[in-house]
């Protein structure tokens, strides 16, 4: 990457205001990333706004680090909800199959979403999955898969209870 001009990078989860300034940085002149339209697009958790308890979620910390209203994070969240549970059962078939490499992908996959949208549990249960797959320690896989199956139930079930 730096042979190719990489001098910066921004770090998972990405923090919208971050990418947002990294963005007006590298493309100087844009009028629509001058610093107003970049403080203009952040959305700061507002007082008035109460945030609904979502089990296994840290919402606020969610609204705050994505730069989006609680709607827009909802809709983020019901998503997830349909997603995951579809990834976690790629990461089954996958060590089912013995196929390894495509388990730590799709446990990549998940930590990464879930960290995004402030489940942080299901992430760091996804991110200790992909590590054990990655370091070839079968004996601890289906303890982790089983926990992170369960941690991942409960979102799903908090998530479904929003509307």
């Amino acid at each position: 990457c730096r042979e190719a001009g990489m001098t910066e990078v921004l770090t998972k989860p990405i923090r919208r205001k971050t990418l947002l300034a990294a963005l007006h940085k590298w493309l100087p002149g844009k009028p629509d990333l001058e610093e107003s339209a970049i403080q203009a697009n952040v959305v700061a958790p507002s007082a008035a706004v109460e945030l609904p308890q979502v089990h296994g979620v840290n919402v606020a910390e969610a609204v705050a680090r994505l730069g989006l209203p609680w709607i827009m994070l909802k809709a983020i969240l019901g998503k997830l909800a349909t997603a995951l549970p579809e990834r976690l059962a790629e990461v089954r078939r996958a060590l089912d199959a013995n196929d390894l490499e495509e388990a730590r992908r799709h446990a990549h996959s998940i930590a990464g979403a879930a960290g995004s949208a402030g489940a942080m549990k299901v992430h760091v249960r996804a991110k200790t999955l992909e590590k054990a797959v990655k370091d070839d320690q079968p004996a601890n896989l289906e303890k982790l898969f089983s926990a992170l199956s369960e941690e991942l139930d409960i979102i799903v079930f908090s998530i479904g209870k929003l509307d």
